[in-house]
């Protein structure tokens, strides 16, 4: 299923699922690490901005942990 776009268009970011909900980390904006945070939920299928990274990243991978 092709996805509604993101609101910030970006490339080389990291991408998670966390409780059923993706979440898009950093990426290049303008050829330019981006600290910005996208979550798109497939109940609503909207995208949403979440709180930023303390700093821009790109080329990185990120990982769901269970947490005890």
């Amino acid at each position: 299923k092709l996805l509604p776009p993101m609101l910030h268009s970006r490339i080389c970011s990291g991408a998670t699922v966390v409780n059923g909900k993706i979440f898009v980390t950093g990426g290049l904006i303008d050829s330019k690490p981006t600290n910005l945070v996208e979550c798109y939920d497939p109940e609503t299928e909207t995208w949403t901005v979440e709180k930023s990274m303390m700093e821009g990243r790109a080329y990185h991978g990120c990982v769901m942990l269970k947490m005890c």
